[in-house]
């Protein structure tokens, strides 16, 4: 129990940290999240624009694994809660995408395959996938033209 907390005491300054100096908030803890069962993953993601947490709450025997967004308000308010166990039980990357739109939820989906290992999907922020991308071994996104490619 206490491993969780301090994990999410640390996601939490992780989000504080990540907002641009003129716009950072004094750090104090913005709320707790404790899970009665599994854990919560070691990826998360702060948005673009820091409004916005995103972690992955990896479920224990049949309880779901969950992408969680969340507003960086105090009290940390979830914005949605996605399903992702039919995606996998192995996130490895959490990322929101450089408009702050959507989530992308990197996973490992066939780690003993010679393909490369990993695939992306992309969920708006109603829990609506997207996109989905791979398989892949990374995943950047740089600035286009026309906006982000």
């Amino acid at each position: 129990m206490f491993g969780r907390h301090l994990l999410l005491w640390i996601l939490i300054v992780g989000a504080l940290v990540a907002t641009p100096a003129a716009q950072a908030a004094p750090l104090s803890s913005l709320g707790t999240v404790a899970v009665k069962s599994g854990y919560i993953d070691a990826h998360f993601a702060v948005s673009p624009d820091g409004k916005h947490l995103a972690y992955v709450h990896v479920g224990e025997g049949n309880a779901p694994t969950m992408l969680h967004v969340v507003s960086t308000a105090p009290g940390l308010k979830p914005v949605v809660v996605i399903n992702v166990s039919t995606f996998t039980q192995s996130p490895n990357r959490v990322l929101f995408t450089p408009d702050g739109g959507r989530v992308v939820l990197v996973a490992e989906v066939a780690a003993l395959a010679k393909l490369p290992p990993k695939k992306a999907n992309f969920y708006d922020l109603t829990g609506k996938q997207v996109a989905s991308i791979g398989p892949l071994h990374d995943l950047v996104f740089r600035p286009d033209k026309g906006g982000w490619d």
